[in-house]
């Protein structure tokens, strides 16, 4: 009994130490050690692909930087290529805090926060140096705002080049040639409605289904960035590239509101720094690599061919049309404003 007793008052101090030194902490989880400047964030961040690509390479760029920077007092964990679910699934667990940070497609994300959704609008940006600067407007601050009210918290646009057209069928010249077309696009109604004015006959399907669908005819094209059609191996079952550069193609740096709120001031500030600097040096990598990546497309038996973008431009008009008329005002003004930027 005494050997009992000596055992439990062990085990009861060293429940007492235990208690009174600093907390490590999942930031989905309560801490027990406070808000003390010895506390460790233990952060999961997800995404959906490959580690080729720069959804990857910039959520690298992030942990080396805040890891780095807080001294230790936040840790990330990168969970890459689907391991969490894809854009949908992930900006979900963001909700509900089971997932702290994610790079996302933008163009998801305009499903639980309207505003993003103006970044899809097709011919919008004209050209690189274009979206760059507006990428430091402040009107786009005022975009990430409005995803408080969805628990959601994006920091950092990441620009990852313009959208064109893949197809196994033919080379795409001018507007008649997206009839009959089975084209995959985003799960986002921008997307679907930009597609339809074109002709092409649409499916919105989530990333994670697109290389297969190619593979067994299912679908006959997709659209995406140089670098992704490159990155995804998509010259593998595609044969032709037709630059309609259509879309911008943009990746969101986003923070659940319920990390968000568990992170004390200093440590917030760090991460929408480190979050905005990561993206900045991943899009100029973008912007510097299209060349290359051309190239080895080219070399992997794919065909480029430029189209007319006047046609395309003027079928897709009722799109933004469209838009606007079901859009809140301050929708509207962000694509007004963006298209005054210069």
């Amino acid at each position: 009994m005494k050997r009992n007793l000596e055992r439990n008052m062990a085990l009861a101090a060293a429940a007492l130490l235990l208690a009174l030194l600093p907390g490590r902490v999942d930031a989905g989880g309560q801490s027990g050690g406070g808000q003390s400047q010895s506390q460790v964030f233990e952060l999961k961040l997800a995404h959906q692909t490959p580690e080729t690509e720069p959804y990857h390479i910039a959520a690298l760029k992030f942990k080396d930087m805040v890891e780095s920077k807080s001294n230790g007092r936040i840790t990330v964990t990168i969970y890459p290529a689907g391991q969490l679910g894809y854009d949908r699934d992930i900006i979900e667990g963001l909700q509900f805090g089971t997932i702290d940070l994610a790079y996302v497609t933008s163009s998801p994300l305009g499903n639980f926060i309207p505003g993003f959704s103006a970044l899809d609008m097709p011919f919008l940006f004209k050209g690189w140096d274009h979206v760059e600067k507006v990428l430091q407007q402040p009107y786009m601050q005022d975009l990430y705002k409005t995803g408080e009210e969805k628990s959601l918290i994006p920091m950092a646009l990441l620009p990852r080049g313009f959208r064109s057209v893949t197809n196994s069928r033919r080379p795409i010249g001018q507007a008649s040639d997206f009839r009959g077309l089975k084209i995959r696009v985003i799960e986002s109604p921008v997307f679907v409605s930009t597609f339809e004015a074109l002709g092409a006959t649409v499916t919105a399907m989530s990333w994670g289904e697109v290389f297969t669908a190619l593979q067994q005819g299912a679908i006959d094209a997709e659209e995406n960035s140089i670098n992704t059609i490159h990155n995804e191996r998509l010259f593998e079952v595609q044969k032709y590239v037709s630059l309609t550069e259509h879309i911008f193609a943009m990746t969101t740096f986003v923070v659940s509101k319920a990390t968000y709120d568990k992170l004390p001031e200093d440590l917030r500030t760090l991460v929408r720094e480190s979050a905005v600097e990561a993206s900045r040096l991943t899009g100029q990598e973008c912007r510097d690599q299209e060349g290359d990546y051309t190239q080895r497309l080219i070399e992997r038996g794919m065909e480029f061919n430029n189209i007319d973008k006047t046609q395309l431009r003027a079928l897709v008009q009722k799109v933004y049309d469209d838009f606007i008329a079901r859009s809140d005002p301050a929708v509207s003004r962000l694509i007004s404003s963006i298209e005054g930027t210069n």
